[in-house]
């Protein structure tokens, strides 16, 4: 599964997740990055920090975890708290999850949807199915599904899916899976009927 090869990969992962370009979750301008062993971006204002503290304690610790990841690295391994979190928590509410979702970063889940690159003894493509998996948590939420950032890895997504028979997927079928429902969810929305129309 992504998340037993994410687990054992996470410490050996510095710079092999490479990118193009990409639109930045706010401004759409061109990036380019990859995991490696330099800060993450996290911020937070006064009154986020506010609204948190009305959040049940799992989730406040996991965006704890996020947001003082000092590496990409660091927050890679992080990501794992979230789908477990998700599922097991019933106060994961709208305002929670929107939280987790900053605390990830859009870019960060970005550059990982964009990268082929597979530590030594992960499964394919890990990178983008640990980024699949964690998206695959916010499918409900129309505002993280139309992210610029998100829209901008469309083709990325639909390009597994018209994948789907190759061989490299066959032990990763749940890639697939979460790619299919992360684009169902996106294009019902307005938004993203239009990005997949472009």
């Amino acid at each position: 599964t992504a998340a037993t090869g994410g687990e054992q990969g996470a410490g050996r992962m510095t710079t092999s997740l490479t990118t193009g370009t990409m639109a930045n979750a706010s401004d759409q301008s061109a990036l380019t990055g990859g995991l490696s062993n330099t800060p993450s971006d996290s911020t937070a204002g006064s009154g986020a920090e506010r609204s948190k503290a009305f959040l049940a304690e799992p989730v406040r610790q996991c965006i704890k975890y996020l947001e003082r990841a000092e590496t990409d690295t660091e927050k890679f391994a992080a990501l794992f708290l979230v789908p477990k979190l998700m599922r097991g928590v019933e106060t994961c509410d709208k305002v929670a999850r929107m939280h987790l979702i900053e605390a990830i970063g859009y870019s960060f889940l970005a550059r990982m949807l964009r990268s082929k690159d597979t530590p030594d003894g992960c499964t394919p493509r890990m990178y983008q199915s640990v980024a699949l998996s964690v998206l695959s948590c916010f499918v409900a939420d129309h505002e993280i599904m139309t992210n610029a950032s998100i829209l901008f890895n469309l083709p990325e997504l639909l390009n597994i899916i018209a994948d789907a028979d190759n061989p490299i997927f066959e032990d990763n079928l749940l890639l697939v899976h979460d790619a299919y429902q992360v684009i169902m969810a996106i294009v019902s929305t307005k938004k993203g009927r239009q990005s997949f129309t472009q």
